[in-house]
């Protein structure tokens, strides 16, 4: 018998999680060895809003009929890697599962998620495997945002990968845990983001193998207030951003040396293509992208940090 949870964070998402849960209700197994007959599943959500516990009350309207073992924790301490640590420590201490599974509170599994991740994962012997994310909007999003799929996770084929750098959709074998130093998600990325990337970089120095399966898929619903341009060249910013701060983190000065001389000639190059570009939304927009990415990246060596989950989107 096979014990795994599937772990979802949550915060000021009530409706969210619940999407999140309904899915998950409806995952099917089939030619799956066994199917669920092999399958102890559980599910545990970790609400960070200690005060109003929306997402806690959320999860209590449906333990009566939900299919699973449905598990509920409060997070004080504000920030997504301590409701991730609180989470893995759970499925753990308490539950004993082999495998962790996390999902965001904006999401949706496809029926098949749970299956083609254990799949992929028997196929390949992997510690880590990731899985795609699609794209629903809330509302009809501009035409450039749909060209240019930032919303989504490039297709990649079935198999070993280099990394798998989000939680967004992942699965971790526990046994790999014990391999790196707790805390498992860096609190220093609390309203940053990152603790995700930061974590798996370090399970891969001690020699995790990653593998990647596109059809484990979820959706994600993208809310009205993300699927602007503002919001897309912060989001690009964040990211250059949490790039340099994991390179100060390794301590190379040679790694160090190297970013800062690169995000220098990637920063002309980009705003060349910004004059270059100007007349075709999309591709302007792509330079943008660039430009504010290498500034995120000169800003985190200055010692900025942009702190993007101050604020919440969705519901």
């Amino acid at each position: 018998m096979i014990t795994i949870a599937i772990l979802i964070p949550t915060f000021l998402r009530p409706n969210g999680v619940l999407r999140t849960l309904d899915g998950i209700a409806k995952l099917s197994m089939s030619d799956f060895p066994g199917g669920f007959s092999d399958v102890s599943l559980h599910v545990v959500v970790a609400d960070n809003d200690a005060e109003n516990q929306a997402g806690l009350r959320a999860v209590e309207s449906l333990e009566p009929t939900f299919p699973f073992g449905l598990h509920k924790l409060v997070v004080a301490e504000r920030g997504i890697p301590h409701s991730r640590n609180a989470l893995l420590k759970y499925a753990t201490g308490v539950l004993g599962a082999q495998y962790s599974i996390f999902i965001d509170d904006d999401e949706t599994p496809d029926r098949f998620w749970l299956r083609e991740l254990l799949s992929v994962q028997a196929k390949t012997g992997a510690d880590v495997v990731g899985g795609s994310v699609s794209a629903t909007y809330e509302a009809e999003p501009p035409a450039w945002a749909r060209k240019l799929g930032l919303y989504e996770t490039p297709v990649a084929a079935d198999g070993i990968c280099d990394l798998v750098d989000s939680t967004a959709n992942v699965l971790v074998r526990n046994d790999i845990l014990p391999r790196v130093i707790e805390p498992w998600f860096h609190p220093g990325f609390a309203l940053t983001g990152g603790s995700d990337k930061e974590f798996f970089l370090r399970l891969k120095k001690h020699g995790a193998v990653f593998a990647w399966s596109q059809r484990a898929n979820v959706n994600e619903l993208v809310p009205a207030s993300r699927a602007t341009e503002e919001w897309v060249l912060q989001r690009a910013y964040r990211v250059g951003n949490l790039d340099m701060r994991l390179v100060l983190l390794s301590g190379s000065k040679f790694a160090l040396a190297k970013e800062v001389v690169v995000s220098v000639v990637a920063l002309g190059a980009a705003l060349g293509a910004y004059v270059i570009f100007w007349p075709f939304t999309a591709k302007r927009i792509m330079a943008l992208r660039r430009l504010r990415r290498q500034a995120g990246k000169l800003a985190a060596f200055r010692g900025s940090m942009y702190e993007e989950y101050a604020t919440i989107h969705g519901h």
